[in-house]
């Protein structure tokens, strides 16, 4: 038996996980960095691999829980300057899958309390209804000093998990969050159309950045 390392073929499924799904500006793009928001549409770099992994995580969930029929839904957002594409996971059931290295409480971290919020508003516009259910999988606990008292037993404590909240919005919620993400989303179309790169936001996901070099050339260049 002879195994060779096929490095051609490697190179195939990496391009193939790369592909887009939905073209155009995401929800997820303009709660994120804004810079990177804009590198994406004007100078687009593959994912890393570890951004590839966990959106493949996520994609596997999503398609293994709910039908396709029920994923298929994008809402499109006219702003000034373009449109926001917005597409929760299953928008019948108003749920959307998070996949994480972190474990997570019951307080959203406050850069997806805006996405899921604008998810609500999506699906809840017409009856009112601001809810949305967040299935988060992955590692409970990374660092063995991160395990609490009340943690299950340490054969458990770092295997992968699956957590569900039903989140409930109110309507002062809803506007404040809504309004910050079409803010941003008209920032950012401004931007493009002017050929002017927004600043950095520092985020803890800027080490597995695809821009992280460009980001530091740009910042040593201001």
């Amino acid at each position: 038996m002879n195994i060779v390392r096929n490095q051609k073929r490697e190179a195939q499924l990496i391009r193939n996980l790369n592909v887009q799904e939905l073209e155009g500006v995401h929800l997820t793009s303009v709660i994120g960095c804004l810079r990177k928001a804009y590198y994406d549409q004007t100078e687009p770099l593959p994912a890393t691999k570890m951004m590839m992994f966990y959106n493949v995580i996520g994609t596997m969930f999503q398609r293994r829980f709910y039908k396709k029929s029920n994923c298929a839904k994008v809402f499109d957002v006219h702003i000034n300057g373009g449109v926001l594409h917005a597409s929760p996971d299953n928008f019948k059931e108003a749920a959307d899958f998070k996949t994480t290295r972190k474990f997570v409480q019951s307080d959203l971290p406050d850069y997806w309390s805006p996405q899921l919020a604008f998810y609500a508003w999506c699906l809840g516009r017409g009856n009112l209804n601001w809810k949305v259910d967040v299935f988060y999988i992955g590692q409970s606990y990374p660092k063995k000093k991160d395990i609490p008292e009340w943690a299950p037993p340490a054969e458990e404590a770092n295997a992968p998990n699956l957590i569900c909240y039903t989140i409930e919005f109110t309507d002062e919620e809803i506007e404040e969050y809504v309004g910050y993400v079409l803010d941003r989303a008209e920032e950012l179309f401004q931007r493009i159309k002017r050929q002017c790169t927004p600043p950095p936001e520092k985020t803890f996901l800027c080490g597995e950045c695809q821009y992280n070099l460009s980001c530091m050339v740009e910042e040593e260049n201001e």
